[in-house]
């Protein structure tokens, strides 16, 4: 071994001695400001380390059920009505969404004098119209028509997240990913102006994926600040088929409910960033008291 191999091997002990003299007051008194600097870079290599690590699935879901109203408070919520206005391109609808446990779901449209109620009593999708100049009709809806409506209402009164191993849904963490939703959409003036502005440039987001059962995927991007929702991208498969269609949801307008935060506005776009509709709710209110038989057939009311 030669002169400068020796100098380096010699060099890594006397690094400990330095820091055992140090310990023993011996050079801490003539150079503390030096100690005081390597505490601190041990330090922040230390946290930087645990920041990190510290983003799990159960860690993230855990302060998204928080922020949301908390697991206990929704187990207490056995039904939700919501009233509200859906907007499309070519207009205005009035729309009522009851749903119940485990997962009963009627959705009632109406423009003008026209009504058209769509709901899923736990087997079947059945579908009504009827309106002042209109005879009415019922019938229930073959399995390719209705499939996406009974498989939204599987999901429960709040989403694929909450209860997701009980829906035998298995949900990842892929990461942290920065979106910008205005520039997703199309660049149109329509779609602009429809887009609300706190969606507006670029969002830091916890980026979750979903495997329904069926093989369906949901993805979800949660902003790492507040922990809400801002956007779902469902890729929903037809009934049978590997075929299916994409939707872009983006949350905004998040308010305090009873013991729960939800959106009040979410907007729908499909997968080539063409804006399709806004779900504009005007009023939610948990555990309203209906009955099962309200989201039966029979039931015309």
């Amino acid at each position: 071994m030669n002169r400068n191999n020796m100098k380096e091997v010699r060099a890594i002990p006397s690094f400990y001695h330095w820091i055992k003299a140090a310990m023993c007051k011996k050079v801490f008194r003539l150079d503390w400001r030096l100690h005081v600097w390597v505490l601190l870079i041990l330090l922040s290599m230390t946290t930087s380390s645990y920041a990190e690590e510290e983003w799990t699935l159960d860690k993230i879901l855990e302060r998204y059920y928080r922020v949301r109203g908390g697991p206990e408070a929704t187990q207490g919520i056995q039904s939700l009505r919501m009233t509200g206005k859906l907007e499309v391109p070519n207009g205005r609808q009035d729309i009522v969404l009851i749903k119940k446990k485990p997962h009963y779901s009627r959705t009632t449209l109406k423009v003008g004098k026209r009504r058209k109620v769509t709901a899923y009593d736990g087997n079947h999708v059945w579908e009504m119209i009827d309106g002042q100049d209109i005879p009415r009709s019922i019938r229930v809806l073959p399995e390719t028509e209705g499939y996406h409506f009974a498989q939204e209402a599987k999901l429960g009164l709040f989403g694929p997240l909450f209860g997701y191993k009980t829906k035998r849904i298995k949900i990842e963490f892929l990461g942290l990913k920065t979106i910008n939703p205005l520039a997703e959409i199309e660049q149109t003036q329509s779609s602009l102006s429809q887009l609300d502005e706190s969606l507006h440039g670029d969002i830091e987001c916890f980026h979750l994926r979903g495997l329904l059962p069926n093989g369906s995927t949901m993805e979800f991007f949660l902003q790492k600040d507040t922990f809400w929702e801002i956007k779902i991208t469902s890729h929903l498969k037809n009934a049978g088929s590997d075929e299916g269609e994409t939707r872009h949801y983006y949350f905004s307008d998040y308010r305090t409910v009873g013991p729960l935060k939800e959106a009040f506005q979410i907007q729908i776009f499909n997968d080539s960033g063409q804006y399709l509709s806004t779900l504009l709710i005007g009023e939610l209110t948990f555990n309203v008291g209906v009955y099962t038989r309200y989201f039966q057939q029979l039931n015309r009311e």
